[in-house]
Order: structure tokens, then C-alpha cells, then sequence
């Protein structure tokens, strides 16, 4: 979004180091995009043609859909047939030779198979099929592109157990077909998941444990207000008691939240130790997709961010107040 490219602009990136990628984009925010100077990498023929009416004399390059998926759920698998982000692969030559009939500088190629895999199969599927896409684009429109980004989505194991994705290989094998099959040096990826999961730790206090029979909660503070992955994804977060770690588990557990619906939780089935309400739970490999996605549903403010370095623990983000959910808030006077 342009409030990605204006917050990195504001922690000190130049903005040809920045490439803004986003779909269904309107004229606001593209007028507002060439206004930063950013480098473009447009979603679709109508972006296009919307951009060259307000400027061509930019370098922009394009999001193709390579028809290679992965992800670690079906809800963030992207680079499918049919998906909605991309420029359709049999659309593809000529939605390149229309950019360079209106006069813009191309310089590359981007797809983005989905997030979370960590095989590095779908990595090789999508360079193959961009690698194909470069030779066609250069024989048949006389575009040599500069570079190939084949997006992000490299995994981390969430599980203990989760194999982590051999970085090397994945190097070695796309770096190796991108030299041998094209003329491009130059490649790019986005790593974002990759570099700040495990970087952040949710902690969150036990303030009810109730015993229902056939299963056992805990409940805590932060619902999928706070963390929605395990809602929206089903997705798995390894969790602990941070005060317990040294206590035996005795029995399965629930972590759920304060949400108004039964699927607010933040684990299933988990094994702790006796939790007690006071605990501290410790939910792991949340520095992605995590505070970006919270929400004050259910009027519950936002948490606060504590950056920890060397032993030291420094606030970066203040919790939000209960004044904070009616801030923008405008009663017409008549309601008065």
C-alpha cells in the first residue's frame, strides 16, 4: 500500500530501492505512488493504462500469475490459475509489448507463488516458468529485462518439529537455472516472513482456566484480536507457560481469548503444565503477520510492542487506550 512505501520512505529507505506491488490499486494511490518516485510493478492491463495517463517516463515492471501455488493455507496461495493478483500468463507478451508502446522504461519480472512453504519445489516451478517468460518477452516484443524477483513466502517451522527450508539449495538451484537460462543478473526476492517471525513473542496472562468436560481452556487476554492467524488460517503457534518452563505438563489445554466467538482461539489441544490464573503464556513466531493484522474488535484496544536488545527491554509502541477506539469518532449534532 502507499502506507507501506510512505513508512518506508519515513525509516530512511530511497525510493529506488523501493518496490511497490499491489492489486485492484486506484488512481489515488498510483498518483501518489509516482509522487514518491518508488519503482512500480503493476497487477493488471487496467493499472496499466490507468498509470500511463499519469506518467510513462518511469521504469515499472510487472506481476505476471505463473499458475504455480503454495502456501501454508489455501487463503495466502497466490500465484495460481485464476488468481486474482497478476497479469494472466497468456496475457502476458502483450500486456508487455502495450508498456512499451506507451513509452515506459520495463525493467523486470515478478510472480509470487503464496506464503509459508518450506520446500523449496514451488521456488524452482515459478523461476522455470519466469525464466520461459523472459526469452518470449525479449524474442517477440525486443524487451531485455534487468531483473527476476520470484517474490517471497519462504517458510519458518511454526512446530518444533517443521524442517526449515534450505536456504542454500534454494540459491544454489534458482541462482544456477536464472544464469543458465537467461541473460538477467540481477535477482530479487522477499523475504519479509522469513527475516521477522520468530523475531517477536507474544505473551499474554491467563485470567480464567475452566475445566468443560470434555475439554479443558485457558483462557487469556489476547484473542484473535490481538493474533488472527490461528482463526483466519488455522494456523499453528508453538505456545508455553513463560513462568512454568520448568514445571511437568499434565494435561491437554485449549489457549483461547475474550472474543465473542467460539473460534477465537490462539492453540488447540496443547500440553502445559497446571496453568493458573496469573500465568504467563508465551506465544511463539509472531513478528509476522501478527500486530499488522490486530484489530480492536469487541472495543478491546491494541497490545503494546517492547523491543528487547541484550538484556534490554525498551517500549517501541504504546498500548492504546479505551479513548483511543472513539479518536475518530464524529457524533452529528443532531444525534446530540
Amino acid at each position: 500500500s502507499i502506507g507501506e512505501v510512505l513508512t518506508c520512505l519515513k525509516a530512511g529507505f530511497p525510493a529506488e530501492r523501493i518496490m511497490y506491488t499491489g492489486v485492484n490499486v486506484s488512481n489515488a494511490e498510483l498518483e501518489a505512488l509516482v509522487k514518491t518516485g518508488c519503482r512500480i510493478n503493476v497487477d493488471s492491463q487496467s493499472e496499466l493504462e490507468r498509470l500511463a495517463k499519469i506518467k510513462t517516463d518511469m521504469p515499472i515492471s510487472f506481476r505476471i500469475t505463473p499458475g504455480v501455488a503454495s502456501g501454508h493455507s489455501s487463503k495466502d496461495m497466490t500465484g495460481g490459475k485464476g488468481a486474482k493478483f497478476g497479469i494472466p500468463y497468456d496475457k502476458v507478451i502483450e500486456t508487455y509489448a502495450r508498456a512499451k508502446e506507451l513509452g515506459f522504461d520495463v525493467k523486470g519480472i515478478h510472480a509470487h507463488t503464496g506464503s509459508g512453504g518450506l520446500t523449496t519445489e514451488p521456488f524452482s516451478e515459478v523461476v522455470d516458468v519466469l525464466c520461459g517468460l523472459v526469452n518470449r518477452i525479449k524474442d517477440e516484443t525486443g524487451i531485455k529485462l534487468e531483473f527476476l524477483d520470484f517474490g517471497g513466502g519462504i517458510g519458518v517451522p511454526y512446530k518444533p518439529q517443521d524442517p526449515e527450508c534450505d536456504l542454500d539449495d534454494l540459491a544454489f538451484e534458482i541462482c544456477d537455472t536464472i544464469k543458465d537460462e537467461t541473460d538477467i543478473r540481477t535477482v530479487a526476492l522477499e523475504p519479509g516472513r522469513y527475516i521477522v517471525c520468530d523475531s517477536t513473542i507474544l505473551l499474554t496472562r491467563v485470567h480464567d482456566v475452566k475445566d468443560a468436560g470434555v475439554k479443558k481452556y485457558v483462557g487469556v487476554d489476547a484473542g484473535f484480536n490481538t493474533l488472527i492467524r490461528p482463526a483466519m488460517y488455522d494456523s499453528y503457534h508453538y505456545v508455553a507457560l513463560a513462568n512454568k518452563f520448568n514445571k511437568a505438563c499434565t494435561a491437554k489445554y485449549d489457549v483461547v481469548g475474550p472474543i465473542c466467538e467460539s473460534g477465537d482461539y490462539i492453540a488447540h489441544e496443547r500440553v502445559l503444565p497446571d496453568p493458573e490464573e496469573g500465568d504467563i503464556v508465551a506465544v511463539y513466531c509472531a513478528g509476522a503477520y501478527g500486530f499488522s493484522m490486530s484489530s480492536p474488535y469487541n472495543s478491546r484496544p491494541r497490545c503494546a510492542e517492547v523491543l528487547v536488545n541484550e538484556g534490554k527491554a525498551e517500549l517501541i509502541r504504546e498500548p492504546e487506550e479505551i479513548e483511543d477506539l472513539w479518536r475518530h469518532q464524529i457524533v452529528p449534532e443532531r444525534l446530540r
